[in-house]
């Protein structure tokens, strides 16, 4: 069983979910309990921080499929993986 770590609520702040992602060892971070502004924002911000960090691992994420239709449109440089 992989580990996960969740975000549950839209009040977690832009760094409480840095600290997570500078300590991220390949868990699946769940998104699923947030509406879908809210994941899709989460997914873009977290993928935008590894571009910018030249980070070569995929983030895995656990959304909905809604979630999972609004961003495949959008380019996030192949470091997004829905579970």
């Amino acid at each position: 069983m992989e580990n996960k770590f969740k975000i549950t609520t839209s009040k977690m702040t832009k760094q409480e979910i840095i600290e997570k992602i500078n300590n991220y060892k390949n868990e699946i971070i769940d998104l699923s309990d947030l509406n879908l502004f809210e994941a899709a924002k989460t997914v873009i911000m977290i993928s935008t921080y590894g571009i910018n960090k030249n980070c070569k691992q995929k983030y895995k994420y656990k959304v909905t499929q809604n979630v999972q239709n609004l961003l495949s449109e959008i380019p996030l440089s192949n470091m997004v993986e829905f579970v």
